[in-house]
């Protein structure tokens, strides 16, 4: 969720339900000591060590001191603001905390409030570390002098650090930090995720991602129109197969991909159809690259064409066209003129579902109008530098708000739009956007995009619908370079690797 769309749901629940704030930030620090308290039960005498601000995340981390303090663990409250300057929530939950101290000596809670950088550095570390001190409030302004020494404090210290709803210094919406960012192991967000943990810099900060819930009703959070790419979701729109089913019911993909240096782009995306699931393959690949394409794909019909609306006039190749139930152009196809012009007539008269990738994409580049009038429909899978051409936008642009763009792009061309990149997105027409928790550093590898095209495509082949078929098959294709890499390493991923673990990663998706 954005900042803006949790302020919103945070003011319904207690303004127009009813539920104060003060049992929402209860809530939320409970629920967080619950889960540290769970993450260390192995500590005999544990400590922790809480740096509050003055706003409602101080305040959630003043409920953590007071519920880890009554478990019996050793707890240093470290306020960053004087205790007049907190907000009315967070005050009284200081006021709770003191009345409870002095009113029980046995409890080893203590508050000490700082105002000089240079005492920062006189703590001592404990077992946990909580970063309590700016939530999504924040502006992402540079951080003054106090902060920004305890945010380092925090980055040098040995503890486990756990960020309460967002890392101080990173941007909530944009993943962009400021002058410096906690970088957790754990973020605990509130309510939900937040955008910005899975854009721009946020991946390198938020760590493991834990979810509390904080009591927003289920009615409020479901309006949201930001959603997280989960196994049960991609499980219960997984493509069902049965016994007695047969190749055509398996699906006919039609892959366009290929030519002189660039045939292995045709392969791999085969190749992952193949291994998706789908019952037939056949690839129209250039003439220079069909001896490669041919000998590498024993599994696929290959012809060779060459690209021109001539081409259609086989009637072998026209009726491999006529009975596909989704085509996938554009992988290593080429960026000749011919090539780019026969896209454009092809996509114009199709009917049946597209994967638009790579020189697809190039082709119909800075062609929003004639794509939103393409009657097929398409999913569209560039990368970010494909997606600035396409749209004609600076990078800048895009990474100030990459949800953003993507939503708007996708309503505008009234087509699925799929945005690779560390988190990938799925943006679909109606505006409602999902980010993608799978994958790794390994996904940054030659042919890995081919591999997703033709994963996408399979699913559709076998009866998915588009937009289901897209997010599956980003989930599944983060999820077989998070199984990879067991073996490989990050270092060593390949796409033709990648290929091989789409079933290992179908086999763990379905067996949960």
């Amino acid at each position: 969720m954005t900042a803006a769309v949790m302020r919103e749901l945070d003011r319904q629940t207690i303004e127009v339900i009813g539920i104060p704030d003060l049992v929402l930030m209860e809530n939320a620090g409970r629920g967080a000591a619950d889960f540290i308290q769970d993450q260390h039960e192995d500590l005999k005498m544990p400590s922790v060590i809480i740096f509050c601000g003055k706003g409602n995340n101080g305040g959630d981390g003043l409920v953590i001191a007071r519920e880890l303090g009554n478990r019996g663990w050793k707890v240093v409250v470290i306020l960053l603001f004087p205790n007049d300057q907190l907000s009315v929530s967070a005050r009284k939950q200081y006021d709770i905390l003191k009345h409870l101290t002095e009113n029980d000596p046995d409890l080893e809670i203590s508050i000490t409030e700082i105002a000089d950088s240079a005492r920062i550095w006189e703590l001592q570390p404990a077992d946990v570390c909580v970063d309590a001190i700016l939530g999504t409030g924040a502006t992402g302004a540079d951080l003054p002098p106090l902060l920004f020494s305890a945010v380092e404090w925090m980055n040098a210290s040995p503890s486990a650090t756990y960020s309460i709803d967002i890392p101080t210094g990173l941007n909530s919406d944009t993943g962009h930090v400021a002058n410096t960012c906690v970088d957790a192991d754990v973020t605990i967000a509130l309510g939900a995720m937040k955008q910005g943990f899975f854009v721009n810099e946020g991946p390198l900060h938020v760590g493991d991602l834990h979810v509390v819930d904080i009591g927003i009703p289920f009615r409020l959070m479901n309006q949201t129109r930001v959603g997280l790419n989960d196994a049960e979701d991609v499980r219960d729109f997984f493509p069902a197969r049965n016994r007695i089913m047969h190749k055509y019911q398996a699906g006919h993909v039609v892959i366009l991909a290929g030519s002189v240096g660039m045939h292995g782009a045709a392969v791999l995306a085969a190749r992952a159809v193949l291994k998706t699931g789908a019952g037939i393959v056949t690839i129209l690949t250039s003439p220079g690259a069909y001896p490669a394409v041919a000998s590498l794909v024993t599994d696929a019909l290959v012809y060779p064409v060459e690209w021109s609306s001539a081409a259609f006039e086989n009637p072998v190749i026209a009726e491999r066209i006529a009975k596909a139930d989704v085509i996938v152009i554009g992988p290593g196809l080429g960026r000749e003129p011919d090539t780019i012009q026969f896209i454009r007539e092809f996509i114009a008269e199709i009917e049946v579902p597209v994967v638009l990738d790579a020189d697809g994409l190039f082709a119909v580049s800075e062609s929003l109008d004639f794509l939103s009038r393409v009657p097929a429909p398409l999913i569209l899978t560039p990368h970010a530098g494909e997606l600035c051409r396409l749209l004609g936008i600076d990078k800048d642009v895009l990474l100030a708000d990459p949800v953003g763009v993507v939503r708007e792009a996708a309503g505008k061309l009234d087509h699925i739009l799929v945005l690779k990149g560390p988190h990938t997105l799925i943006a679909l027409p109606d505006g409602y956007v999902i980010i993608n928790p799978t994958g790794n550093s390994g996904l940054a590898t030659a042919g890995s995009g081919d591999v997703l095209s033709g994963m996408v495509a399979g699913l559709i082949a076998q009866g998915s619908y588009p937009e289901d078929a897209a997010a599956d098959a980003v989930y599944l294709h983060g999820l077989a370079a998070d199984l990879a890499v067991s073996e490989t390493t990050e270092y060593g991923l390949t796409a033709s690797m990648l290929v091989e673990f789409i079933p290992i990663a179908i086999q763990e998706l379905l067996s949960e």
